[in-house]
């Protein structure tokens, strides 16, 4: 066989392809070997945190793996003392560069001891750009032990899968699919990161890994045997979004690799770093009872491609070390204040959940700190939107977050009406309650909204929700019920004759033509009213439609007056100046003595 055509060019591909050329063939992974010092790794964990009121704290659990390759304090030796040192500068870059500014953040129980060790320690410092900010916040230890079932853990080898496949000079493919023989990844989730440019984006969510490494049993291929091959990053790989598909930013993570096979009685092996230039894929989803981490990436190394595709899976009760808790807030969230606040649904994968905290507008220049607790009672805000984040903790200092808009709307009792005047009004019945009743309102528990009108002017009143029904799309929206009532004590007795309408069809005014182009379902009422008149407009819904957001359309269309030339429903001086050169054809008596304002009701 023609080995040197052999080590000249090999090509693993799909899962781990790996194209080689190198000067002498002592086998297979022969491209030129750095010579990277080795150094003993050490694991470096603190406690970063800053004070919030009411003697609490929001505190992230800093640990990264560290290869000290520099005598820091000048004792003519690489020790842990010099560990310790990298440890805190680590720190204070990591507090420095991807925290939330404007806050003073702070550092305790700083921590340094060996890492394991089965670890290849090396920093590969010498690969530009230099070595990235380590670490992360305290998230999960995910670790993979005998994935094809031979050991104690029995994980299947689909939740642990690795694909080769290999075209030698000749053309022919040979494919294998080795299995990992270790696998761990160290990761989190955090709310807020800066961009390329530093600016720190609150709302951006993504994912660190501070350490993760992989180990393949050994295999064939081709008549070759890979005794070893190892992968570990250096430094933190951050994210540039959050979830599926996300990418590793280029220039934020290093690889050292290491590999040695052997055949015909040879041997050789190769260690090299890789730098990530390209962005490397990472499929990542995490949910209560299901782990996925997918890496897919791509290196150059002096011209030849290395790429590696690596799945790990695990379904919840698999024995794998999950430490992060999770938690969601509500969707379409709405409330009328004051508000509870709790969590739709929160989850911890070995029972130690341990407290929560609540902010508006975190890490933002105008924070505020609610509370801590799983569900807080009574907290006031005002009419609006309101951008909230719970913080869940376990008891290891564990967390994850999750935000959400909180809609505050007015109370929707009849005694607490709002106050409105002619025009588009939006509203929504979410989380309205129960407080009256309408003739034609044939489900009579459903929740209404109210609204207080002030006739202006005598003439004739339009009140609908014409569009209500195809918000979202054509039918999607509520089937509403609309009525007009004079007395909040009295509500179903003070009901206008008249003015309770299900489908604006029977409204004589036809009012949602044009508007309403599916199942007529929108709501309308029109009837004549006087000046200074207080109506009370109470807004359901039919007992088959969800509750939700509505459109409320108000109109009036004044009677004539006397005398109002300009039309705004009163005779003034306006009114006179129009007719200064012929008033006596309408007669003064139309208008205040002193041209002052009359009104016409």
């Amino acid at each position: 066989m023609d080995y040197k055509g052999l080590c000249k060019r090999i090509v693993w591909g799909s899962a781990c392809l790996i194209s080689f050329s190198t000067m002498g063939c002592h086998l297979i992974f022969p491209f030129p070997a750095a010579d990277y010092p080795t150094y003993n790794p050490y694991y470096c964990t603190a406690s970063i945190y800053r004070d919030l009121p009411e003697g609490e704290a929001f505190t992230e659990r800093y640990n990264t793996y560290l290869w000290p390759d520099q005598d820091l304090n000048q004792d003519a030796a690489v020790n842990e003392t010099d560990a310790d040192i990298l440890c805190s500068q680590k720190i204070d870059a990591y507090m420095d560069t991807l925290m939330a500014p404007g806050f003073t953040w702070k550092k305790r129980h700083i921590s340094i001891f060996p890492a394991s060790l089965r670890m290849d320690g090396t920093d590969c410092t010498d690969v530009a750009p230099a070595s990235p900010v380590y670490g992360g916040p305290w998230g999960s230890a995910l670790s993979w032990q005998d994935p094809d079932g031979s050991g104690p853990a029995e994980i299947p080898q689909s939740d642990a899968h690795v694909w080769i496949k290999m075209t030698d000079e000749s053309g022919n493919q040979h494919e294998v699919t080795p299995l990992l023989d270790h696998a761990l990844v160290t990761l989190s989730e955090r709310t807020g990161r800066p961009d390329p440019l530093g600016n720190y984006i609150r709302t951006d969510r993504h994912i660190r890994i501070s350490h993760m490494e992989f180990d393949l049993k050994p295999f064939w291929i081709n008549g070759m045997k890979v005794t070893r091959f190892h992968i570990h990053n250096i430094g933190t790989a951050l994210t540039d979004k959050y979830g599926n598909f996300a990418a590793f930013e280029p220039n934020t993570i290093k690889f050292f690799l290491y590999a040695r096979g052997e055949k015909d009685g040879e041997s050789g092996e190769t260690e090299t770093c890789i730098l990530n230039d390209r962005g490397t894929q990472i499929n990542y989803v995490i949910y209560p009872q299901y782990f996925l981490f997918n890496l897919d990436t791509q290196f150059d190394i002096g011209g030849l491609p290395v790429w590696v595709k690596l799945k790990l899976a695990s379904n919840y009760g698999k024995p794998f070390n999950m430490h992060q808790p999770y938690v969601s807030l509500p969707v379409n969230w709405v409330q009328t204040s004051p508000a509870d606040l709790g969590p739709y649904f929160s989850h911890d994968h070995d029972g130690d959940l341990w407290k929560f905290l609540w902010f508006e507008n975190f890490e933002a220049g105008d924070e505020k700190f609610l509370g801590k607790g799983p569900v807080l009672s009574g907290i006031p805000f005002s009419v609006g939107d309101h951008e909230i984040t719970v913080v869940a903790y376990d008891s290891q200092g564990a967390y994850h977050t999750d935000t959400a808009v909180l809609t505050i709307v007015p109370p929707d009792d009849c005694t607490d009406a709002l106050v409105v005047a002619d025009g588009r009004h939006e509203g929504t019945l979410a989380a309205a309650a129960n407080d009256g009743s309408a003739s034609c309102d044939f489900a009579s528990d459903q929740p209404d909204f109210w609204y207080s009108y002030k006739v202006r002017a005598p003439g004739l009143l339009s009140v609908n929700t014409c569009g209500t029904n195809d918000l979202g799309g054509q039918d999607t929206g509520m089937d509403t019920i609309l009525s007009l009532h004079t007395d909040c004590t009295d509500i179903a007795g003070s009901e206008l004759p008249g003015a309770c309408n299900d489908d604006w069809t029977f409204d004589p005014g036809f009012s949602c033509l044009g508007v309403d182009s599916g199942d007529l379902r929108d709501a309308a009422v029109t009837l004549p009213v006087t000046g200074g008149q207080d109506i009370l407009i109470r807004v359901s819904k039919t007992g088959d439609t969800p509750a939700d957001e509505f459109v409320l359309n108000v109109t009036l269309e004044a009677a004539a007056c006397p005398g109002d030339f300009d039309k705004d429903q009163d005779v003034d001086g306006k009114d006179a100046a129009q007719l200064a050169s012929d008033p006596s054809q309408l007669g003064l008596g139309y208008f205040a003595p002193d041209f002052g304002k009359r009104d016409c009701f």
